[in-house]
């Protein structure tokens, strides 16, 4: 029984080569860390050959698990290398004096140990879960070492048989050893866990020292750390050989360049493998073009950046790799930025207009220029006569873009246009502080504006042409028949291309701002403003807000509005309608996700702004007094409008009577909902009136409608001609159903007519009136081809009383009146039709 339990709590957890021993529930298993400063009971003689059995093969399992691990040994054999390959670096660091000479330097030492920093993160992480793993075995062991030290006593005791003694012993000296296995691999790891602690601690104390050292250094910007120029020249001071700059630049290069692709060996496999992925794919749309193109001169705008995969590939392939190598040498950047400009080479002339390649020439030569400078120049006066000119060239060659009826005065109008012109002033200016700041001996200021200014206006020229080829690429993607099958984007394509050309832009713009901001070293401090700024708090009563709150907030809601406006634009154009579903269900799925969404959004964005939930409490009382006030419309009309959407009373698409308003149901809202009228007017009614009164729905089961007219037919016409005449008018038409079949009645002797009524029924709601319209007209044409005459109504008109100076004719007067009475008599409003002369003369 003690074994089993022992057993059951996962103490003798018997799982070897992935078998699990009958009888021995997983669940129990898993429970031992729970029941770890338990006493162990000594296991039941009669289960002692089983609990042998079964340690055995759960020793076997730790002792595989105990064997050296390949990573850590990976991390042994590499860490004393590395910390002797740093420990050099630092003293290469110390001996430069980098902090005298170049802030350059600094930045890019700083990348080293912040590289250095990562890979030492990584190897912790590692050794931290094979820690832990070595930690639970040894406890495994310890709590069955105790397990069978309790068993042998109690075995002793009961004077079991000397091999069961033996036996017993045996799995005590097994679990020793394992003990002993499994520490000395648990003490390799503590080890180097604690050497990488201290090299971390280390890196940890250099990053700060060299962050001291930048900001001291910015601090003294408007101060001149070198002789005016004028006075530098004639400084023998200053003079180093370009040979030894070269050759210590190039064994300081080389060596960032090996270890970069030692520590990204599998990340450059893995963005070698989306550049191909990419490559196949523009080869893939350029050589299926001409089958999945709809509207080729749509296409064509795309056609360019088509045509030139690789150019395409490689742009795309460069620009998302500082997102993969976040720590990459400062040689490896400038490479990259040097091989950036074969693809603009290749793109940017063919999308840009004649008039604007010049400009695009000359930033790039300059950027170019700029860079090899870099790579091969170490602080020196001649770096210092170098910047001189390089920023000089600069300058002119902006003036002349920006000069009257320049090359910039030719820019199409455009969002961009007025931001890009006074980019360019504000360049000029720069340009002109740096010179300047480089004659008076304020090399660290001026190599700071020159090398900014170059950078932002050369990452401008990228992004502006990752944008078009994007575009160029959306373009195309919009034009296939690929993306033309789904009706979200082929009844939308305009609305979509606009949306996503607009998310291009902004993406754009906001990547080069930061871009521009830290390459003029003044991103650090203005996000720390913005941020301190976010988070400041303000306490009005026992409310405690911020605006980054109020932004989270704000940004959570956004995100919610567009995430649902975006799902019900895919269910509603390509998933509903391909599901079988009764009218108004899809209306309804469409509602329900959208409100679920939004207050799925609203519980985020309240948590992501920091608002307590206990603070709602004091908000649903007052809620609940202000609904017992004033708001029972309100409520009324939104649980009307649940009703409304899962009973489905009404739907849309409906055709409704309420009260006197009849028209066509365009919208079921949570509150209200929208009716169009047959003139046009759309009416907001509130919910509570699709509940609380009578509703006509015409179009509720079905569009089936009934359609009435009524026909007078001559006295003497014969009614069964007539009854045939009418059913075979209405059976012969198409609109009209079949079944129910239409039928004819004679329905009774009128005063003038005989009177007959048409009935038949329409699916097609709603042009029932249109129906109508031409089944009369052809009833009409029928009739007068059957010679079957529409009589007008008759009237006969009885004078009981007649004037008797008009019955004499004595008087003038009375002649005179005769008229009047004759002219009475003939009145529209007497009749249309009368009998007078006959009972004058009765008269």
């Amino acid at each position: 029984m003690v074994l089993s339990i022992a057993l059951g709590f996962g103490l003798l957890p018997l799982r070897a080569g992935g078998l699990q021993t009958q009888g021995i529930p997983l669940q129990q298993e898993q429970q031992a860390g729970t029941h770890a400063t338990a006493l162990p009971q000594p296991i039941p003689l009669s289960e002692l050959a089983q609990g042998m059995e079964q340690t055995n093969l759960r020793l076997l399992d730790i002792q595989a698990q105990a064997v050296p691990d390949a990573r850590v040994e990976a991390i042994q054999n590499m860490l004393s290398d590395k910390i002797s390959e740093l420990q050099k670096f630092e003293k290469s660091v110390q001996k430069q004096d980098i902090h005298k000479r170049s802030l350059r330097m600094l930045h890019e030492a700083t990348i080293r140990w912040r590289r250095e920093k990562s890979l030492f993160s990584d190897w912790q992480a590692s050794l931290i879960d094979r820690s832990q793993q070595l930690e639970a075995l040894l406890s495994e062991l310890e709590w069955m070492h105790a397990l069978w030290d309790t068993t042998y006593k109690t075995a002793v005791q009961a004077n079991v048989p000397i091999e069961i003694h033996s036996r017993i012993r045996s799995i005590q000296r097994s679990i020793a050893r394992t003990k002993i296995m499994v520490r000395k691999r648990l003490n390799v790891v503590l080890t180097l866990q604690n050497k990488i602690s201290n090299e971390i601690i280390a890196i940890a104390k250099v990053l700060s020292r060299f962050a001291q050292i930048e900001a001291q250094a910015r601090k003294q910007w408007l101060k001149s750390e070198s002789q005016p120029l004028w006075k530098a020249l004639s400084s023998p001071a200053e003079k180093v050989k370009i040979k030894t700059q070269f050759r210590v630049l190039w064994n300081m290069h080389h060596q960032d360049a090996k270890q970069f692709f030692r520590d990204y060996k599998d990340t450059l496999s893995f963005h070698a493998m989306l550049g191909s992925i990419l490559f196949i794919l523009l080869l893939l749309l350029l050589w299926r073009s001409k089958k999945w193109i709809v509207d080729e001169s749509a296409f064509s705008t795309a056609a360019h950046i088509l045509s030139r995969p690789f150019a395409t590939t490689f742009l795309i392939w460069i620009l998302f790799a500082d997102a993969l190598y976040p720590y990459a040498p400062t040689v490896i950047r400038h490479l990259a930025s040097i091989l950036l400009l074969f693809p603009l080479l290749r793109l940017l002339p063919g999308l840009l207009a004649p008039s604007m390649r010049a400009p695009f020439y000359l930033i790039s030569a300059m950027y170019m220029l700029q860079q090899v400078y870099d790579l091969a120049v170490t602080p020196s006066l001649f770096q210092r006569i170098f910047l001189l000119i390089t920023t000089l060239l600069l300058f002119v060659g902006l003036v002349w873009l920006a000069r009257p009826g320049g090359r910039a005065a030719k820019v199409s109008a455009g969002p961009w246009r007025q931001l890009a012109y006074k980019s360019l002033n504000l360049a000029i200016v720069i340009t002109f502080i740096s010179i300047l700041a480089n004659i008076f001996g304020n090399v660290f200021l001026a190599d700071l504006l020159a090398r900014a200014t170059l950078f932002s206006m050369y990452t401008a020229i990228v992004f502006f042409t990752l944008v078009l080829v994007l575009e160029g690429l959306l373009t195309a993607l919009f034009q296939t028949r690929v993306i033309n099958s789904l009706r979200m984007f082929r009844n939308y394509s305009t609305e979509w291309q606009h949306r996503l050309a607009r998310l291009l832009h902004f993406a754009a713009f906001f990547s080069w701002l930061y871009y521009a901001l830290t390459a003029f070293e003044i991103f650090d401090p203005l996000w720390g403003f913005v941020g301190a700024a976010l988070g400041k708090r303000w306490f009005v009563g026992s409310i405690d807000i911020s605006l980054g709150d109020i932004l989270v907030f704000s940004i959570s809601i956004y995100i919610a509005v567009q995430l649902s406006k975006l799902t019900r634009l895919v269910l509603s154009e390509d998933v509903l309608p391909k599901l079988d579903m009764p009218r108004g269900v899809p209306a309804m799925i469409s509602i329900v996700v959208h409100y679920l969404i939004l207050g799925f959004g609203i519980l985020i964005a309240l948590s992501a702004a920091g608002i307590e939930w206990s603070k709602f409490a004091l908000v649903a009382g007052a809620l609940g007094v202000g609904i017992g006030f004033g708001l029972q419309n309100l409520v009324n009309n939104f649980v009307s409008g649940l009703i409304l959407i899962f009973e489905r009373p009404i739907k849309i698409g409906d055709t409704i009577e309420v009260g006197q308003l009849r028209g066509l149901v365009k919208r079921i809202g949570i509150r209200s909902s929208t009716v169009r009228t047959y003139d046009g007017a759309e009416v907001i009614v509130p919910n509570a009136n699709f509940i609380s009164n009578q509703v006509v729905n015409w179009t509720l089961s079905d569009r089936l409608r009934r359609i009435e007219i009524s026909i007078g037919v001559a006295y003497g016409t014969d009614p069964q001609q007539v009854l045939d005449l009418l059913e075979e008018i209405a059976r012969k038409h198409p609109d009209v159903l079949d079944y129910p079949e239409p039928y004819a009645i004679f329905l009774e002797f009128a005063d003038s007519a005989l009177l007959f009524s048409l009935r038949f029924w329409t699916a097609e709601y709603e042009s029932w009136l249109s129906l109508q319209s031409k089944i009369a007209v052809q009833i009409n044409q029928a009739l007068k081809d059957a010679d079957i005459h529409i009589p007008f109504p008759q009237r006969d008109l009885h004078l009981r009383s007649v004037d008797e100076s008009i019955a004499l004719g004595q008087k003038s007067t009375g002649a005179k009146r005769a008229p009047k009475a004759s002219k009475a008599v003939n009145s529209p409003k007497a009749s249309k039709s009368a009998s007078g002369a006959d009972e004058a003369d009765h008269v």
